[in-house]
């Protein structure tokens, strides 16, 4: 009878351990689906990262084309504004010089 006994001890022990197998079982499953979760979430954020740095990238482009437009823009209205004054020094230049002419010239007579 002891034999007996013993083998319902082990059968009870064996019964326990499975019981125990089980329940861990489910945590570990239940793990399982929380870093699959986890891994999905950190794929979608990379993924969205990844947009926003290409979005990032090219408003940076725009901005930097923009930016040699307004520059050669500059460059060329200074060089406008520079033909400009040269043209009005040389006008004022002529306008002095047909003045100094007509003060040299004889003036007709009112006779």
């Amino acid at each position: 009878m002891s034999s007996l006994v013993r083998i319902q001890d082990t059968l009870r022990e064996v019964t326990e351990t499975v019981r125990e197998l089980e329940i861990s079982s489910r945590g570990l499953l239940e793990v399982s689906h929380e870093a699959k979760e986890g891994a999905e979430q950190q794929l979608a954020a990379s993924h969205q990262l990844t947009h926003s740095m290409v979005s990032m990238s090219e408003k940076a482009k725009s901005v930097e084309d923009h930016s040699h437009n307004t520059s050669r823009a500059t460059d060329q209205a200074a060089a406008r504004v520079k033909e400009g004054g040269q043209v009005v020094k040389d006008a004022a230049e002529d306008i002095r010089n047909v003045s100094e002419g007509m003060e040299k010239s004889p003036r007709p007579s009112c006779s």
